[in-house]
This record gives C-alpha cells, sequence and structure tokens, in this order.
C-alpha cells in the first residue's frame, strides 16, 4: 500500500483507478513513519457499488468509497467533512457549503478572481479538525471533478450555506438552525459510536465557528460581500 500524508495524518491506501489515483499524487510521501490508519483492500466494496450505479465508471466508485471509508475513519480523530468549496485569505479558511449544483465553486472562483491571493483548499470534501483550542480546516485527495485542492491545513474562520438569489444577503445563523444543514452536508454514519461523536464535534464546530445563509448572484460584489462579512468587516 502506498503512504499519504494530509497535513498532520499518515495513512496507507491503494488506489487503483482515476480520479482518486491522479488526484492522491501530491499526498503521497514516502517515510517509515508509523500511520495512524490503513484503508484496507476495499475492491469487493468497489464492485458491489459499481454493480448497483452502473452509471458510474469502476474509478469513480473506487473515489467515492475511499472517501467514504477515509472520512468515517476521520471521526475517530476529531474530523468530519464537510461537503463544501474552501477558500483561504490571509491565513485562514473559508467554507461555502451547499448541495450539488448550487454554485459553491462558482463563487469561490469569484473570490480568485476578485480578492487578491485568495487560494482555493478544497474544492468539494475539505476536512475539519478539531483540537483544544482550534478548530482546522484541511485539503484531501477527494477534490472534485477539478481536482482543486493543497495538502495543507489552515484555521477555520466561517461557513456559509449558500443558495441562488437574484440579490446578494448574507445573515448569520445560531448554532440550531446550522445543525441540520451541517448534518445534511457531512457524513451521517449508522454506526451509534460515530453518530454520537459526529453530533459533539458539530456542537463544539457551530459553537466556536460563525456559520451564515448567503443569498447571491453571480458577481463580483457577492464575492466582497462573503468576504468583508465573514472576515469580521461589515459593509
Amino acid at each position: 500500500m502506498n503512504t499519504y500524508k494530509i497535513a498532520d495524518l499518515i495513512i496507507k491506501m491503494n488506489p487503483k483507478h482515476d480520479p482518486l489515483l491522479s488526484q492522491a499524487k501530491s499526498y503521497l510521501i514516502n517515510t517509515s513513519e508509523s500511520v495512524d490508519f490503513v484503508i484496507p483492500d476495499i475492491s469487493k466494496d468497489v464492485l458491489a457499488y459499481h454493480n448497483d450505479n452502473q452509471d458510474l465508471t469502476i474509478g469513480d466508485c473506487e473515489y467515492i468509497m475511499y472517501a467514504s471509508y477515509f472520512y468515517t475513519k476521520l471521526i475517530e480523530y476529531n474530523g468530519i467533512y464537510l461537503h463544501a468549496s474552501a477558500v483561504v485569505k490571509d491565513g485562514f479558511c473559508y467554507m461555502f457549503s451547499a448541495p450539488s449544483g448550487t454554485g459553491k465553486s462558482t463563487h469561490t472562483n469569484l473570490w480568485l478572481k476578485n480578492i487578491k491571493d485568495s487560494l482555493i483548499l478544497n474544492d468539494d470534501k475539505p476536512a475539519i479538525r478539531i483540537f483544544d483550542d482550534a478548530i482546522y480546516a484541511y485539503g484531501t485527495p477527494f477534490s472534485g471533478k477539478h481536482d482543486l485542492s493543497i495538502n495543507k491545513k489552515y484555521p477555520l474562520k466561517g461557513i456559509s450555506f449558500i443558495y441562488r438569489d437574484s440579490k446578494n444577503t448574507i445573515t448569520q445563523i445560531n448554532p440550531n438552525e446550522s445543525l441540520s444543514l451541517m448534518m445534511a452536508q457531512t457524513v451521517r454514519s449508522k454506526q451509534e459510536k460515530y453518530l454520537v461523536k459526529t453530533l459533539s464535534m458539530l456542537e463544539t464546530i457551530l459553537t466556536k465557528i460563525p456559520v451564515y445563509k448567503m443569498g447571491c448572484t453571480i458577481s463580483k460584489e457577492a464575492a466582497l460581500m462573503s468576504y468583508n462579512t465573514m472576515k469580521g468587516q461589515t459593509l
């Protein structure tokens, strides 16, 4: 099996097909260090998933199954994933989450075009990990069809759940309202131990990190609005 370093986690897995094989290359390392966890041979699971999803390639199925295993295991390391596009500016990460097709990547691309020195951390499934006094966002190999990801971590500054609108609005929401939105865009394991841990982590994240709901157009003004609000400066 190959060894990969995802910021400060070291894992072993053995992808065999694109897209995961190509997307994981920048995470591949040569090391004699002990690993945090191993993803076993899941080829049977991949084939079973492919049998139920014939519209997907075997590579797509491998990508999905490895991601599912990785993000479930990550819960044991005080981490979850969020289905989001994560952008970095001034050393902080900002995440934009929504169902597929809403425009997460479109919005963060507006940051790249209009907000100097911003960059994409991960464009599909960034990880979030909790430490004693800090919450970090991580790039991972599971970076979506555009494969936009870097193997780094940054302090998480804010999360925004976006929807399309004819005008630009952004409002901070409370943890109770945030919880269902977060649960809809992360791993929802059927195993009790993982579900309990996930809910505990979400409670910590939602009490420490500001969460917003944002209606937005495809415009420079939308990007500037979200950046100025989420970094703590009102327009």
